[in-house]
């Protein structure tokens, strides 16, 4: 996978939120592990974006037969960081659940879809009563 063309920060957003609920593992602390040591970067790059400071770490196995595998990780602190960005993100494609919710209780979760027309739906009746109650006070 290559993203250096990708410039959207909502695509970047979801790139890793696919990662993470893939991949990753993302409790206390966030960790990724992939024998890619060019998505490791990639990925590090794109949390450095999110002002993050991820580490990578290389775990030997080559003398298993094995490739050599990545981790990158972020501290406790910066983990739950991104843990509530991940949220924001679930949130926005209209989920009502967390990121725990789909990665660690998928699918015994309750967790509702709510359509993107419902959400803007919402937001407009919101918008429209608001804007209704500011001409009544002018």
């Amino acid at each position: 996978m290559c993203l250096r063309n990708v410039q959207s920060s909502k695509f970047n957003e979801g790139f890793i939120l696919g990662l993470a609920l893939s991949d990753g593992y993302l409790k206390k602390k966030f960790i990724l592990s992939t024998i890619s040591k060019n998505l490791a970067a990639q990925l590090m790059g794109l949390l450095k974006q999110l002002k993050l400071t991820p580490k990578m770490y290389v775990h030997e196995r080559k003398k298993y037969g094995w490739k050599d595998l990545f981790m990158v990780r972020l501290t406790n602190s910066e983990s739950e960081i991104l843990r509530v960005k991940l949220d924001e993100v679930i949130t926005e494609l209209g989920f009502k659940c967390t990121f725990d919710d789909l990665k660690y209780k998928w699918p015994r979760c309750d967790f509702r879809y709510v359509s993107k027309t419902s959400v803007l739906k919402s937001r407009t009746e919101g918008l429209m009563t608001s804007r209704s109650e500011q001409k009544r006070t002018s």
